[in-house]
């Protein structure tokens, strides 16, 4: 694994700990829910450029009209005056929001229902703030979850059953580590990474050995030891392969951050060049077979 690799893997271990510590200690669902957010949210606060915050509440427009509630908010107060921050800030103008992150501590069906209809209250709203080409944008519409409640091809075909508007620009399902979204960009031909029928990208992050292969594990398990570490297991054609949390979230992070700067017309972000060609490596769920990625 590359630097950048082993520097997630030690991030999602210190998030997984600090997670799991607190919800063994809080019963309660709400609560639990809402750490679970903090913790992914100070993540984001140290990974982010400066000239975002990461937040909480409602996003608002010119038409005094609101959003649902929204766990995490990614606003940008360089070019914009703050309206509403002489208290805590809840209300987000719309104009100022760059992205919002759905967090669910465990994904089903119903879960991806409920990131859909906070995805279409954003999409309502009018936002004033013109962008170059003239056109006005709507924030990245994110959705991160800890674990799933059912396999990734569900999670996977629940989130492709959705309307084209309502599914989420860019998805994150740590455990056991999938990503979807628009926005996602495989190693190689995109042709070979999507469906032609449709864009919408949804692919398992394997875990690789030193030649760039995939790993299987001969019994059913939920979880397996490789040097050391414990990997949950995936299942792809009746073969468990061992996933890769870590470099899933690091996908999802850089992914993120790249939007940013798009819709922010900012220079790329550096994490582009830092991440080869087969830590980009995936198995797209529909087409995915166990194969290597070498550099």
């Amino acid at each position: 694994m590359t630097i950048l690799e082993d520097y997630w893997s030690a991030v999602l271990r210190r998030l997984q700990a600090e997670v799991d510590g607190f919800n063994s200690l809080i019963e309660h669902a709400g609560e639990r829910g809402r750490e679970n957010e903090l913790a992914l949210a100070r993540i984001l606060q140290v990974l982010m450029p400066s000239a975002y915050t990461v937040g909480t509440g409602l996003l608002i427009d010119s038409q005094d009209a609101a959003s649902k509630q929204c766990d995490l908010v990614l606003t940008d107060q360089t070019e914009q005056p703050r309206l509403l921050a002489q208290t805590n800030e809840l209300l987000h103008p719309i104009e100022t929001v760059r992205a919002v992150i759905e967090v669910k501590s465990t994904l089903d069906k119903g879960e991806i229902q409920d990131a859909a209809e906070k995805k279409a209250s954003v999409e309502a709203l009018a936002p004033c703030r013109p962008q170059p080409d003239g056109t006005t944008a709507h924030p990245i519409f994110c959705l991160v979850a800890y674990k799933a409640a059912t396999s990734p091809a569900s999670i996977a075909k629940n989130l492709r059953e959705l309307p084209p508007h309502k599914r989420p620009d860019l998805v994150c399902l740590i455990e056991p580590g999938l990503v979807a979204g628009r926005h996602f960009q495989g190693p190689g031909d995109q042709d070979s990474i999507t469906d032609s029928a449709d864009p919408y990208y949804c692919a398992l992050v394997p875990l690789l050995n030193d030649l760039g292969e995939t790993i299987p594990h001969p019994v059913p398990a939920r979880t397996a030891l490789f040097e050391g570490a414990t990997y949950p297991l995936m299942l792809i054609e009746n073969q468990f392969l061992l996933g890769h949390p870590a470099r899933a979230l690091l996908l999802f992070m850089d992914a993120l951050l790249s939007e940013l700067a798009r819709i922010s017309v900012r220079p790329a972000p550096i994490s582009a060049n830092y991440i080869t060609r087969r830590a980009r490596h995936s198995l797209p769920v529909a087409l995915a077979r166990p194969s290597s990625a070498r550099d």
